[in-house]
């Protein structure tokens, strides 16, 4: 179920955030939901736009793959399983390296 000022959970999990609608950008941080609406300006959209093609520029022949939003990114604290990871963010750009 999708947190809303209804809801008394104290903390969210991978689990749930798989069950929130697709049309929706939300991130868990510390089992916190936070909403990023709305969408990012035109602005950031040309900034994140320059950032993205000068990074594959430079991975280009390299063993790093770059990924812009949405992209979900899962940051567990230990060896806890996916659905109970507290902390799940879509940063703009990320850079993965083998």
């Amino acid at each position: 179920m999708k947190p809303d000022s209804s809801e008394n959970k104290e903390s969210y999990v991978y689990a749930d955030y798989l069950e929130w609608p697709d049309d929706e950008r939300w991130e868990i941080i510390d089992g916190v939901a936070y909403d990023m609406t709305p969408a990012p300006t035109p602005d950031h959209q040309r900034v994140s736009r320059s950032l993205c093609f000068k990074i594959q520029t430079f991975l280009q022949g390299k063993s790093c793959e770059m990924f812009n939003a949405p992209f979900d990114i899962l940051l567990p604290i230990g060896d806890e399983p996916d659905a109970k990871v507290k902390t799940v963010v879509q940063p703009d750009i990320v850079v993965v390296c083998d």
